[in-house]
């Protein structure tokens, strides 16, 4: 049998809390934008990314929140768990996938955020930021330098 480097074979984790995206947060086209080009980038073939959110979803060794509701016992600071709506995502029609995450097809700009859609880039977004929780606290901030040398024309 095989432990954990701290002795404890249950990796998970009680404290371990992630927020669910809000539908005003999942209705803003900046952050789908952002999510877009992430997603893209974690080099998953866009027909295998419903397999691999799940897969994230059922891995992941905490708890969802809903941050609009607040906390179950303010003396202990725990919250209530919620759960990630995960079928949009399985309902999501091929071509919404390969529309949005095909390197061919995501460089195209989000003209119009369609409602059928926001449910689909809440889940997304929930799960992604439960695994990258700096990228969701930093997505708004723009780099003011980038360290490149001055252009010179």
């Amino acid at each position: 049998m095989t432990f954990l480097s701290s002795g404890n074979a249950n990796p998970f984790c009680p404290n371990l809390y992630a927020p669910l995206l809000t539908p005003s947060e999942a209705a803003s086209f900046a952050l789908v934008a952002y999510m877009k080009q992430r997603i893209v980038k974690m080099e998953v073939h866009h027909s295998a990314l419903i397999d691999t959110f799940c897969d994230m979803y059922r891995d992941f060794p905490g708890r969802f929140y809903d941050p609009e509701a607040g906390l179950l016992n303010p003396l202990t600071g725990r919250f209530q768990e919620a759960f990630v709506d995960t079928e949009p995502l399985i309902e999501a029609p091929v071509e919404w996938w390969r529309d949005n995450f095909s390197p061919a097809h995501a460089s195209k700009p989000i003209l119009r955020l369609r409602s059928e859609a926001r449910p689909r880039w809440q889940a997304l977004g929930s799960i992604y930021f439960a695994y990258h929780p700096w990228d969701r606290s930093t997505w708004q901030a723009e780099v003011a330098n980038d360290n490149a040398p001055p252009r010179t024309t």
